[in-house]
């Protein structure tokens, strides 16, 4: 389960991931999974890898959106 110094802040029942039950644990360093039917998570992320990947999509969708407008403006000209 989580590691004996981490605490967990919150958990959440019947949250589903491919159709399979499980629970959802927020801990103060990490967002953890957990099958209804097992002792140890399925799927386990840093709060910092999850920010970092919503960054770089931000990023990507402003880089797209400028493109998007520069191509709709010189189409115009």
């Amino acid at each position: 389960m989580s590691r004996q110094s981490e605490e967990v802040l919150l958990i959440v029942n019947h949250v589903k991931n491919k159709k399979v039950d499980g629970m959802l644990y927020m801990m103060g360093e990490r967002l953890a999974w957990m099958q209804a039917s097992k002792q140890s998570f399925t799927y386990s992320h840093p709060y910092a890898d999850i920010k970092g990947i919503y960054a770089h999509l931000l990023v990507n969708r402003q880089t797209i959106m400028k493109q998007l407008l520069v191509n709709e403006y010189c189409e115009i000209i």
